[in-house]
């Protein structure tokens, strides 16, 4: 395994004030992105700032959907199309407005950086998606709510 400093953690907190967000991609020798986490720093500890961040919005599309006797699947790209970061989206599977429980998401709470796009999968089990209208509704921190309407 190797590994590479790319920067200095304390000398860019040492340069910047108010609140500063870190994206960490772990990738594989090939390039490909393996784990991601992002980190909000502030040297000061006050994170007042993030209630005041600029508001964004996020693209949503449904890539694919599949069935099985036990589990409706669904694939969804998040793409952020603007030039100020996305933090925090939330996707949430709706029947009729309320959460459907249990799903199972490969991912949440996810962040994108300007330009940046995600698929995350979705999946319940059949006897959870009864008659009335389902929905995916995808909310963040500084992202405006938006619900789209899946097929069963």
């Amino acid at each position: 395994t190797d590994v590479q400093a790319v920067s200095s953690l304390s000398q860019v907190m040492g340069t910047t004030s108010g609140v500063s967000f870190v994206v960490l991609r772990l990738k594989d020798k090939t390039g490909k992105v393996i784990s991601g986490n992002i980190y909000w720093l502030s040297k000061e500890e006050d994170y007042k700032a993030m209630n005041t961040m600029p508001e964004t919005s996020v693209n949503v599309n449904v890539i694919t959907n599949g069935k099985s006797k036990t589990d409706n699947t669904w694939t969804v790209e998040l793409t952020n199309p603007t030039g100020k970061l996305a933090f925090f989206i939330r996707p949430q599977l709706l029947l009729d407005g309320e959460e459907v429980l249990p799903s199972y998401w490969s991912g949440n709470y996810v962040s994108l950086l300007p330009s940046e796009k995600t698929s995350l999968t979705v999946s319940c089990p059949v006897e959870k998606l009864g008659p009335g209208a389902l929905t995916l509704k995808v909310s963040g921190w500084n992202v405006e709510e938006q619900e789209i309407t899946l097929s069963k």
